[in-house]
């Protein structure tokens, strides 16, 4: 368990949906808007970023989360 200051979703490894909850809390918005600012943000990333660097991001989150990048999970 984390601190008595520590948040949620800083104590332990975010789902997908988990994270664009993080996202909405941050941003004082509610969770449409917050899919909605993740799944413009992270697909604009993923198209400047080359495919190594991709997928070294993507190795890196837990499963699932390429979809918020428009991707599928490497193998």
């Amino acid at each position: 368990m984390c601190g008595r200051d520590c948040r949620w979703w800083r104590c332990e490894p975010l789902t997908p949906d988990g994270f664009v909850r993080a996202v909405a809390e941050r941003a004082d918005d509610d969770a449409s808007e917050a899919r909605r600012a993740v799944t413009a943000v992270l697909p604009t990333l993923a198209e400047s970023a080359d495919d190594a660097l991709l997928r070294r991001v993507l190795t890196q989150l837990p499963p699932g989360h390429a979809g918020l990048f428009g991707r599928t999970d490497p193998v």
